[in-house]
């Protein structure tokens, strides 16, 4: 029997938001990222998010590595955005001292 050898589709597509996730899924890219960096293989990246499937992992991971300057771009891009985000959070929502007033609260009840 002969293989047939054809194109894989990339299991990767690109939200309204500009999220890059796993399609099919709510998984970021990033986050296939981060864990293959902190050493996660395929099967540990399907363990820890069940929505996932093997095959897809390796295909994303397999991309990461073969692009992996401009995802690591991507990648840093959407954390410096993630950051500006939490900063005007906080800045709109201020967190000083809300240990004290939880306590003093507890306290008056």
């Amino acid at each position: 029997m002969a293989l047939v050898f054809e194109p894989l589709r990339l299991p990767l597509t690109t939200d309204d938001q500009g999220e890059v996730r796993v399609k099919g899924t709510r998984v970021p890219l990033q986050y296939l990222v981060y864990d293959y960096r902190n050493g996660a293989t395929a099967e540990d990246i399907v363990s820890n998010y069940p929505t996932l499937n093997l095959a897809d992992v390796y295909a994303v991971l397999s991309f990461y590595l073969a692009h992996q300057a401009e995802v690591d771009a991507y990648v840093q891009e959407r954390a410096t955005a993630a950051q500006g985000l939490k900063r005007a959070i906080e800045a709109h929502f201020p967190q000083k001292g809300i240990r004290d007033r939880l306590l003093a609260r507890l306290e008056q009840k």
